[in-house]
């Protein structure tokens, strides 16, 4: 890459992750802080996008919780839909519906959509009755 800047970082992070490339994704995450680029919160949208669409559920934990505390970048509704996606696809509802509780802000039909997708792609939306609750 000969211009590196962080637009050109997040657009590469983006573009690794929206095409199945989540590990190598989080690599070019892991270059960029290394040649010492700070992750914005776009930054984190396309890392956190990298692990929802790869199933990788622990780094994606690990960026959110660091995305706050190493680099003081506040959740915002984007990035809590990318965590709550990656938690219920991969069959932690318990954890997603803990994560939307934690929100700051009030879950929007996409939190709760995703919430709920996951939840019947694991067989337990039935179990679920705060997503039930929100839809009447």
């Amino acid at each position: 890459m000969t211009s590196r800047n962080l637009i050109t970082w997040t657009a590469m992070i983006s573009a690794l992750g929206l095409h199945g490339y989540a590990h190598e994704a989080l690599g070019r995450f892991r270059e960029m802080e290394l040649w010492g680029f700070k992750p914005d919160r776009m930054a984190f949208i396309a890392v956190l996008t990298a692990c929802r669409h790869g199933g990788l559920v622990r780094e994606g934990m690990e960026l959110f919780e660091r995305m706050r505390r190493s680099y003081g970048v506040e959740p915002e509704m984007d990035h809590y839909h990318c965590v709550v996606d990656l938690l219920a696809k991969d069959g932690h509802s318990r954890e997603a519906e803990k994560m939307i509780a934690s929100m700051p802000f009030p879950p929007d039909a996409i939190i709760w959509r995703s919430f709920l997708a996951g939840c019947m792609r694991q067989g337990t939306a039935k179990d679920q009755p705060v997503g039930h609750n929100k839809f009447g």
